[in-house]
């Protein structure tokens, strides 16, 4: 091939470079977004298990205190303790039916409403049952467990 042949060849081809690059930060943008979009609702994901698991953690607690308690101190008394039981006063409150534990009592450092309502399930038993809201009202867990006369002490 001679020089000028390969000069009009060249000529030819001008531009070929820019489409040619054009076309490769068009196919690397696109990876990208789809990448970004990954992480974006991989975030998402991460902070509801963290609040569902931080919302058991507390539900737990509060199912906690009342295996703490002798059977007859397993009731809600608008937050005091009935005669003969021991007191409580912060979260978690078993005579309380509704509480707002701080920041400093979740793991998270987020605020949940805790509601909890006991029934009588018979003369010897109780039904205990632990709902926690988030701040905006979601139910992130429930817990229930049914409570003997005869599985606890005595006071």
């Amino acid at each position: 091939m001679t020089v000028p042949r390969l000069r009009a060849r060249l000529r030819q081809e001008e531009g070929q470079g820019l489409v040619e690059l054009l076309a490769a930060l068009a196919l690397l943008t696109i990876a990208i977004m789809a990448l970004l979009s990954a992480f974006s609702s991989s975030i998402v994901s991460l902070r509801r298990a963290g609040a569902e698991g931080t919302a058991l953690t507390v539900a737990d607690r509060q199912m906690e205190a009342y295996r703490a308690l002798p059977y007859a101190c397993v009731t809600l008394n608008s937050g005091t303790a009935p005669s003969g039981c021991p007191a409580a006063s912060s979260f978690p409150n078993p005579y309380s039916a509704d509480q707002s534990p701080t920041g400093a009592d979740t793991p998270d450092h987020l605020t949940y409403t805790v509601h909890t309502d006991i029934t009588a399930a018979n003369a010897k038993e109780k039904q205990v049952s632990v709902t926690v809201k988030d701040a905006d009202g979601t139910i992130r867990a429930a817990q229930s467990s049914l409570f003997s006369a005869s599985a606890f002490p005595s006071p």
